[in-house]
């Protein structure tokens, strides 16, 4: 076979359009993994966001596999590893460029990307496959996709319980509320049984680490948004220490510009021992300076210190309206 006849071989009007078709589909996916923003900032957008690592790659494997099937291979073996090896590549790359452009690489996202590639894989291969195999593999890839799925679908869930569980804001005995507890800046935050030192108090709480740093404290995100049909915002916190303690409660809506002055802010400070805090709403909805809370989209609620200089605790309980 002379050189031309191999270029010609190599490069037909087939695997001239496939591989064109394969570089529209790197910068596609490409632009999915960096570009690409869905629509909302909740936790369910975000954690869908991450998901959506899973789906993009199901999308790639699945379309390699279609291309080269049509285009390039015809042998299924080096199809299916020029597809994993292709993929696998292409996540890694993501990956390490993220690290260099002021985004974290993450093995998480890397863990995801494989599960969407495994996915795809399976789904071309119960096209290709007849009989039994081809059911093993469409069950195979739809459990992969479930497990993709898997926290966006948590997310759902914990947000039909806390609507349930309203006016109870956070009660930390109910893991759908807990779900949306996380701890800001270097806070640390666990649930556990009141202390000893709390006798009255029987069920689970907040156990808020404070360690030195700018704003330690607890955040409760995505609280249920309609507090117009009550008066009182009321909760309770446990200071184990014989110091006294000060605090920040803060309290802003889905209109917050992230400027101090533009949501409900109050210091307080306690004593050792129990303490019970009744804030009433009124003074959440005036609390930002130029304007008035939206008391029908409220979203979130924080506990926090200013600066703190050394480790402290505290705990947390029934956060609630009334």
């Amino acid at each position: 076979m002379t050189v031309g006849n191999s270029f010609q071989t190599l490069f037909t009007t087939r695997r001239i359009v496939g591989l064109l078709l394969l570089a529209l589909l790197a910068l596609f996916n490409t632009w999915l993994l960096f570009s690409y923003r869905l629509p909302g900032n909740s936790e369910f957008w975000l954690t869908l966001h991450e998901s959506g690592h899973g789906l993009i790659f199901l999308l790639l494997s699945l379309s390699l596999c279609v291309l080269f099937h049509l285009f390039i291979f015809e042998n299924s073996n080096r199809l299916l590893l020029a597809t994993v090896f292709i993929c696998i590549a292409f996540g890694g790359a993501v990956e390490l460029v993220q690290s260099k452009v002021g985004r974290s690489a993450s093995w998480s996202d890397f863990w995801l990307d494989l599960l969407g590639v495994c996915a795809g894989v399976s789904l071309y291969l119960s096209w290709l496959l007849r009989g039994a195999w081809r059911w093993v593999f469409l069950c195979l890839a739809v459990l992969l996709i479930g497990v993709d799925l898997y926290d966006p679908y948590k997310v759902l869930k914990a947000g039909r319980l806390r609507a349930v569980a309203f006016p109870v804001i956070a009660d930390f005995d109910n893991p759908a509320l807990n779900f949306f507890v996380h701890a800001g800046n270097t806070g640390k935050v666990s649930f556990v049984a009141a202390p000893e030192e709390w006798p009255e108090n029987a069920t689970q709480v907040a156990k808020l680490e404070q360690f030195p740093g700018a704003w330690p404290g607890l955040n409760i995100t995505e609280v249920f948004p309609d507090w117009r049909n009550y008066k009182v915002l009321e909760f309770d916190i446990f200071n184990p220490q014989p110091e006294s303690a000060r605090f920040t409660l803060r309290v802003h809506d889905a209109h917050h510009d992230y400027q101090y002055s533009d949501r409900f802010n109050k210091t307080l400070k306690i004593t050792q021992g129990l303490h019970h805090f009744e804030i009433p709403l009124e003074k959440i909805k005036q609390g930002p300076k130029h304007r008035a809370n939206d008391m029908a989209n409220i979203r979130g609620l924080m506990i926090y210190s200013y600066k703190l200089d050394k480790k402290r605790t505290l705990y947390v309980d029934n956060i609630q309206l009334r």
